[in-house]
């Protein structure tokens, strides 16, 4: 059912009403042709694949949705094609996209730009993502404390590091040690979202955001957080990863605004920490911080203490539980 927009009458009063499909009005900037026998720019097929994502299977959209990946192989040449055909009615479809020709046009009808109030909302919700931190390091303070026998601890903090951690199997000096870890890695969370200055503000800071990755919410690099070069300057994605995002900082957390707007405010905020987890923990080897399990997902509370300690999702839905008594949203 479509949404009922709030109009203001020219009386000055309010109303609900249904009202018609938008047509995007935002262009689809490409540099350069894109499909058959074609420039294929890098940024300009990942630009033409998340347009045609977003066409209605009807009217010409592929099905399953492109990977936008910036390469046009067989794939994204058919589904030029096919929304030629289907969206355009060409009746002999040439598989190219042109610059301000008619397959260009067509696609700008379906096109909605990513939204650019996700990273500002993100940068306002940095407060609240070190409210979520310092709850986590309360928690595994007084697990801390637990371990060592002191006095008049509540368990409630032990029992749920240990819920996500699973520290009760191991012996006490390894109990210590894992939770020195934890402290270690949130403390340098909170370090990084705790200051004010030029990196933890909207258009300088460590977020940023990739407008033309539509598969995934959000990226980042493991230790990016101390990531640095002799020179003193961070070292680029490219210098150390095969990927198919644009050549970035490494450290930076990179934000998908296209998968992030559905999302609520809560789901936000599990995102940064989670990246945070991969972005502050170690940068290399068998302690780098990844992703063994996701919250809600089958295994998550049974992995084991060693994968736990290296999962990034262990980390958020902690820090989340500690900040609101419930394990965070996953939307």
């Amino acid at each position: 059912m479509p949404a009922l927009a709030i109009v203001m009458g020219l009386d000055g009063r309010c109303s609900q009403r249904i009202m018609p499909d938008p047509v995007a009005t935002a262009g689809i900037e490409i540099g350069a042709s894109v499909g058959e026998r074609a420039a294929n720019r890098f940024e300009d097929v990942r630009t033409i694949q998340d347009a045609l994502n977003q066409v209605p299977v009807g009217k010409g959209g592929p099905e399953p949705p492109l990977k936008v990946d910036g390469l046009c192989y067989g794939k994204t040449l058919a589904a030029i094609r096919r929304f030629q055909k289907v969206g355009c009615g060409f009746k002999w479809p040439d598989g190219r996209v042109e610059p301000n020709r008619r397959t260009h046009q067509e696609l700008g009808r379906y096109f909605v730009p990513a939204n650019p109030y996700v990273t500002p909302l993100a940068y306002h919700k940095l407060k609240e993502v070190e409210r979520w931190i310092d709850a986590a390091l309360r928690v595994v303070v007084s697990a801390e404390d637990t371990v060592r026998g002191a006095r008049f601890v509540s368990p409630a903090g032990y029992a749920m590091v240990d819920e996500y951690f699973h520290i009760d199997e191991l012996t006490t000096q390894r109990k210590l040690g894992a939770l020195q870890r934890l402290r270690d890695t949130y403390m340098k969370m909170k370090v990084c979202v705790g200051h004010d200055s030029a990196l933890t503000r909207p258009g300088t800071g460590f977020i940023q955001e990739d407008r033309k990755t539509s598969d995934v919410p959000a990226y980042t690099f493991s230790g990016g957080f101390e990531r640095r070069r002799a020179s003193g300057l961070p070292p680029m994605s490219w210098e150390d990863y095969a990927h198919d995002h644009p050549n970035i900082r490494q450290d930076t957390v990179v934000l998908c605004p296209r998968m992030l707007s559905g999302g609520s405010e809560g789901y936000l905020v599990r995102v940064i920490v989670h990246e945070l987890a991969h972005f502050c923990g170690p940068s290399v080897g068998d302690q780098a911080i990844g992703d063994h399990g996701y919250q809600g997902k089958p295994g998550f509370k049974t992995l084991s203490h060693r994968l736990a300690m290296r999962t990034a999702d262990c980390y958020s839905t902690l820090a989340g539980r500690a900040r609101l008594g419930t394990e965070p949203p996953l939307r």
